[in-house]
């Protein structure tokens, strides 16, 4: 199961930051960015005043590990929003912001519906 928000810059795109819960595995976080990253950009992800570098090339974006993983999630559950950058392929900054309004529900919900 998974719990999926969209960014918020109001631009539609296929971006989107998830919780993928699995029966057997760790939950994890995953961004699908809204536009390529360059290859040699680092990407990082801010929530409620913490930098976390995460990993990734493309469009995605992921913990580095489990014990990240953790971290972003309990972060996410009390936060009201998060911001991921990195630069993008075409040379410009690439922001994604999220609203974390109802996560916490569907992080819950995603995890019930997995079991």
């Amino acid at each position: 199961a998974m719990a999926t928000a969209e960014p918020e810059d109001g631009v539609r795109s296929d971006g989107y930051l998830s919780v993928v819960l699995t029966p057997k595995a760790m939950p994890q976080v995953y961004a699908r960015l809204s536009r390529p990253m360059s290859s040699n950009a680092g990407i990082s992800l801010t929530v409620e005043g913490r930098r976390f570098r995460l990993s990734g090339k493309g469009r995605d974006a992921f913990a580095r590990n489990a014990q990240m993983d953790k971290a972003l999630i309990a972060a996410m559950r009390s936060a009201r929003s998060l911001s991921i950058e990195t630069l993008g392929s075409d040379g410009r900054a690439l922001v994604d912001s999220y609203s974390l309004s109802g996560a916490a529900s569907a992080i819950d919900a995603a995890r019930l519906a997995c079991r």
